[in-house]
């Protein structure tokens, strides 16, 4: 299924499957992004959430991690991997109407497997980062429900 597709699908609060799993978007936030790129990051159940780049055509999957995970030199130690800096940026979030609702901020850091793992700060709710462990979904792992 092609991301932009399932994109359209996701927007219309429809459920897509991915990897053989049922995702039900529960809640849409478009992220405009310092640099002009927006993103889409769509929560499902169980804290599961995706974020989707349409001009990139990049959608990853990302679960929510309980644990506040510090970074150290450029680096964050979970679940027995390293994790190197790869990627910052900041943004604003906004709602149906395009209203801002949130300023984020988050840095992303790489496994050497891949995985990536984001930390999030959310302005409004100051002092809260949501921790996240996340992994590159391709269109081979999307489907229609």
């Amino acid at each position: 299924m092609d991301v932009n597709i399932a994109l359209e699908a996701l927007l219309k609060e429809q459920a897509i499957v991915i990897n053989d799993k049922t995702f039900q978007p529960t809640q849409v936030n478009k992220v405009n992004l310092s640099s002009g790129e927006i993103q889409y990051w769509i929560r499902g159940e169980e804290n599961v959430w995706l974020c989707i780049d349409a001009d990139t055509e990049e959608i990853r999957m990302f679960e929510d991690i309980d644990e506040e995970l510090e970074p150290n030199d450029g680096a964050v130690f979970y679940g027995g991997d390293d994790y190197e800096f790869s990627y910052e940026a900041n943004g604003k979030v906004l709602d149906e109407e395009d209203e801002q609702i949130d300023t984020v901020e988050f840095k992303e850091y790489e496994s050497p497997r891949g995985d990536i793992l984001r930390l999030t700060e959310y302005e409004v709710a100051a002092d809260v980062i949501q921790s996240a462990i996340g992994w590159t979904i391709t269109e081979e792992d999307l489907q229609e429900v």
